[in-house]
């Protein structure tokens, strides 16, 4: 038997995700309904960090950091392409869409500070891949967050035009209050 469904239903399918969609400003998850839609993506990666973790050890943190870091690159080349980075027109700008746009995908709520060179992101409640290992009793003896680190890697890289490297000085994974990940150039 063959479904194929037609461009009216996938659109009132559509119209019931818009309806029900929000971001909830106190954890800073995106929601549909009162589920928290990134929790299937977060689960998925800390399910392959465990998975590599349980394989290679602290190593796992390099592969996940060399997957998520070109993501960040193409996210920064494609919102260069479209325009957004002219119409943003400076790097403050270019941060308060990047912070919002993490966080209304429902990465969680994130706030940025620069001191000098050093570009640090925090998120409060830690970034769903800490909160899915502390979620399940766990505590790892690193920060975990590293497919989100390259990520933010890839794209301050791009952004500035030179290399950043970042660490994660914090994690909810590992037993800290929040995350914090800080890049120097």
């Amino acid at each position: 038997m063959r479904i194929e469904p037609s461009v009216e239903y996938v659109t009132s399918v559509l119209e019931k995700y818009k309806r029900s969609t929000s971001v909830d400003f106190s954890t800073g998850e995106l929601k549909y309904d009162d589920v928290p839609i990134i929790w299937a993506r977060a689960e998925l990666l800390y399910h392959i960090y465990s998975e590599l973790e349980s394989l290679m050890s602290e190593s796992a943190l390099g592969v996940l950091k060399r997957i998520g870091k070109p993501y960040g690159i193409n996210f920064y080349k494609m919102m260069k392409e479209q325009g957004q980075v002219e119409r943003l027109q400076n790097h403050d700008n270019i941060y308060k869409y990047l912070v919002s746009e993490t966080m209304a995908i429902g990465w969680g709520e994130m706030f940025m500070e620069t001191v000098g060179d050093v570009i640090t992101f925090t998120c409060e409640k830690g970034f769903p891949v800490g909160r899915c290992h502390k979620n399940k009793g766990k505590a790892s003896p690193w920060a975990i967050d590293s497919y989100f680190l390259g990520y933010l890697e890839g794209f301050l890289s791009e952004m500035h035009g030179r290399p950043y490297k970042g660490e994660e000085t914090e994690c909810v994974g590992k037993g800290d209050e929040r995350c914090v990940i800080k890049f120097k150039p």
